[in-house]
């Protein structure tokens, strides 16, 4: 059974990355930490977040959320929906092609 610490633990460390991969994004939404950085947009660095993004939808996807509080569920269920979003922009849409500016390539540019 996954408890909602570590469901939140998990989800932080994600969010964390995500940002990192994605520095102006951060910066966007007041995160500084990245600020000397750019994203790196070429195709290899793509594809690999990409695998590391169907590699965080698996991990949360596998966790079990019976015990949770309802908070923790909708959060729960956000986390995931919102992977798979960026999942089926990289794959069906190709966002990353129409939209390099795009997180991971998955249609939610920031600032847009």
């Amino acid at each position: 059974m996954t408890t909602e610490g570590h469901f939140y633990t998990t989800a932080e460390q994600w969010l964390n990355r995500l940002l990192e991969l994605n520095p102006t994004a951060a910066t966007q939404l007041g995160e500084h930490r990245w600020d000397d950085r750019l994203s790196d947009s070429t195709p290899e660095a793509l594809e690999s977040q990409h695998q590391e993004m169907k590699e965080a939808l698996a991990e949360f996807e596998g966790m079990d959320t019976d015990s949770f509080q309802v908070d923790a569920e909708i959060d729960h269920e956000l986390m995931t929906r919102i992977r798979q979003s960026f999942i089926r922009g990289y794959e069906k849409v190709e966002s990353h092609h129409r939209n390099p500016g795009s997180i991971f390539g998955g249609g939610m540019p920031f600032g847009a």
